[in-house]
């Protein structure tokens, strides 16, 4: 099955596949919106460097922990917490453009919980899809994802012409809400023991 036929024809894997690329736009959005912001509130490039150092360098401390948790728990529950608490992370973020020590705390910690929810979705695929479409799958959630993270810079640019920084980050907000919809549709998938298979 091709990956258009995929998405159409397996419920499940459409609500993933569009809810990870929804919120993989927010991330990119918000990322946009926070290293303006932070240029321009202290013109300095090493405060840019810290932003993307909590960012990216973080999440890597914990990646054993972020399998472990969706190997514990309902992966549905896990990425649904996961957005909801993002969503929460990027409001507060919005509302109180915090001091850059603040900042670089929140971002952190959002890397982290982007990392459990990127784990968690992708060892949902196996327990969604048959075996003889995982290959395909895989690639599709991967392309949607990638795209649309790699527009995200250019719908934030075009967003900036109408809204602040704060417009774009309660947007990136947003998005992590309607992904959280979605993944609430999600059956229950939990680890069984005895094979080391997922179910849903």
């Amino acid at each position: 099955m091709g990956a258009a036929g995929l998405v159409r024809g397996n419920g499940a894997f459409r609500s993933l596949f569009v809810a990870r690329s929804v919120s993989f736009l927010g991330d990119s959005l918000g990322l946009v919106a926070l290293l303006l912001y932070v240029e321009a509130a202290t013109g300095a490039a090493l405060a840019v460097a810290l932003l993307l150092l909590a960012g990216d360098f973080t999440p890597g401390l914990f990646g054993a922990v972020a399998g472990a948790i969706g190997d514990r728990f309902d992966l549905r529950r896990v990425m649904v917490g996961c957005e909801l608490a993002q969503g929460v992370l990027v409001a507060v973020m919005a509302f109180t453009l915090p001091p850059l020590p603040v900042l670089l705390v929140l971002v952190a910690v959002w890397s982290i919980v982007a990392q459990v929810f990127q784990a968690g979705s992708r060892s949902a695929v196996p327990a969604l899809v048959e075996d003889k479409d995982l290959e395909t799958a895989n690639s599709t959630l991967g392309a949607g994802t990638n795209g649309l993270e790699a527009i995200g810079p250019l719908v934030a640019a075009v967003l900036f012409l109408v809204l602040d920084v704060r417009g774009i980050l309660l947007i990136d907000a947003a998005t992590f809400a309607v992904s959280a919809v979605l993944l609430s549709r999600l059956p229950p998938c939990r680890l069984l023991l005895s094979t080391g298979t997922l179910r849903c």
